[in-house]
């Protein structure tokens, strides 16, 4: 993968890594897994038809047979809008952090 604009004579840079910090090694955000559920479990709710208490028994479900209450929900047939469901989860917990450099 490059970055750069060629077409307005600068040079492109290559990519060598890209780091994601999925579980607070890097920097700590606390509460953020407590968010995600809460998240997740809305989500469900609103759009998939769970009532609060049979969102929170199957993601639970779906989380522990299959790696993530996602898969799951997909692997039992809902059709889930991924933008949607990442918007709605996840999107509002990343924030840009200008004192974190590559």
């Amino acid at each position: 993968m490059t970055i750069g604009a060629a077409q307005h004579g600068k040079p492109r840079r290559r990519i060598r890594a890209l780091v994601f910090d999925l579980d607070d090694t890097l920097y700590r955000c606390p509460g953020i897994s407590k968010d995600v559920l809460a998240g997740i479990q809305g989500f469900m709710c609103k759009h998939l038809g769970y009532t609060h208490d049979q969102a929170v028994a199957k993601a639970t479900e779906l989380y522990l047979g299959h790696g993530t209450t996602l898969a799951g929900l997909v692997a039992t047939g809902c059709t889930i809008d991924f933008d949607q469901w990442h918007r709605e989860v996840h999107y509002e917990h990343v924030k840009y952090e200008l004192h974190i450099k590559a």
